[in-house]
């Protein structure tokens, strides 16, 4: 997979991306990497909630296009804010980790999606430590981000 770039590596992760789907979410794996997941809660809410993003063997560009693949199969391109939770528990090394992967791969996200971020916060719910990033609405024909 380290061969494939750009519009070739979201092809292929969109081929590789089998969806399951339930009564409470809709699931993401590869089967040929089994510590990857993602689960996006129904029904699908603003924010969008994540209840699990693993990316397993993927570095966070490879995870960004994981992420657009699965935003791109929910039609939800444009979403306007996502939150995961379930980080681990508040205030621990743990938390901090995952804050800091799933954020260093929503960078990558908003470069190779041409979006901006307006506000990343982490919140605290039931313990749990939870990532919300909020995105512009709207952005100019340019790229600038606008109000």
């Amino acid at each position: 997979m380290a061969n494939v770039r750009g519009d070739n590596l979201q092809s292929a992760l969109s081929a590789m991306l089998r969806r399951r789907q339930d009564e409470f979410s809709v699931q993401y794996s590869i089967e040929s990497d089994p510590r990857f997941w993602v689960r996006v809660a129904l029904p699908l809410t603003r924010p969008l909630v994540v209840t699990d993003f693993l990316f397993g063997t993927f570095d966070e560009p490879m995870a960004a296009a994981a992420l657009q693949a699965v935003l791109q199969d929910l039609r939800l391109e444009d979403v306007g804010s996502i939150e995961f939770t379930r980080l681990g528990p508040a205030g621990t090394e743990e938390a901090a980790e995952n804050v800091t992967r799933i954020g260093q791969v929503v960078e990558a996200y908003v470069l190779r999606s041409q979006r901006f971020v307006r506000l990343r916060s982490v919140t605290v719910y039931r313990g749990e430590s939870n990532l919300r990033i909020l995105f512009w609405d709207t952005v100019e024909p340019n790229g600038a981000a606008k109000n």
